[in-house]
């Protein structure tokens, strides 16, 4: 059995539609240096159940089921990395498909950029025959300093994750909040982008722009420069998100 470099971790609430697709993307990758941990967050459905009769016979794979019962995806995410010992964590989406190269992308973008805090791969929708990430590499190469990918693409170097304080911040209760980690990554150190390091997320029916930020908010993010990155954070997005109630442990 080879040593894992990188532990995935995939929280999921109620995924029974989707998680099975993913896993499949996850047993078929080329690069097979890694190990699995699932967090259930409380599901009702099936999703378990898929995920151990899916994976109980790959023999080469090592993976746990761990549960969280505090509702939401950040403490789920937060208990699964918790458990990982590989020098890279990455965070998974169960609606996500994962080319075969994720894996080994990921490994060799943080090997050969050892000053690098975290490989982001870009997600490119639901087409498959899409193979780079067009439009996000360029504002990636025009704003560096900026988070182009969501969480679900995000692999991290896990001591300087932890110098950065994990994936959890008190002053932080909101969505996006992958972005705010992102700019707690980036004073460890650059990301890592690659034009063909990409995931292909799941367009869920219930999506809604409600629940993100505004398109006056994403301009600022990109505008602003990275020293003014706290204050976006904690001083201008924090409190409107806030007041429109999108915390991460919404409801269900």
């Amino acid at each position: 059995m080879v040593e894992p470099r990188v532990t995935l971790v995939m929280a999921y609430y109620n995924e029974e539609g989707y998680i099975a697709e993913t896993l499949r993307s996850l047993v078929a990758q080329d690069d097979r240096r890694f190990r699995l941990v699932l967090v259930d967050n409380m599901s009702r459905d099936r999703s378990s159940t898929i995920a151990r009769e899916l994976l109980r016979d790959v023999d080469w794979l090592v993976w746990e089921i761990l549960q969280e019962q505090r509702q939401g995806q950040l403490p789920a995410l937060r208990r699964g990395l918790a458990a990982a010992q590989t020098p890279y964590v990455a965070t998974l989406d169960a609606d996500t498909w994962y080319p075969p190269e994720y894996v080994g992308r990921a490994i060799g973008l943080l090997d050969n950029n050892p000053l690098a805090s975290a490989a982001l791969a870009f997600n490119v929708g639901e087409d498959r025959s899409r193979r780079t990430g067009g439009l996000k590499w360029i504002l990636s190469k025009i704003w560096p300093d900026k988070c182009h990918a969501g969480g679900a693409g995000h692999c991290y170097r896990r001591v300087m994750l932890e110098r950065a304080g994990g994936l959890e911040h008190a002053s932080w209760p909101y969505i996006l909040f992958d972005h705010e980690i992102a700019q707690r990554m980036r004073k460890q150190g650059p990301f890592v982008y690659a034009r063909n390091h990409i995931i292909h997320a799941s367009q869920r029916p219930e999506g809604s722009t409600a629940r993100s930020w505004s398109p006056f908010e994403r301009v600022v993010y990109k505008l602003s420069p990275a020293t003014a990155m706290d204050w976006f954070f904690y001083c201008f997005l924090g409190p409107r998100l806030h007041s429109r109630g999108l915390r991460t442990n919404g409801e269900r």
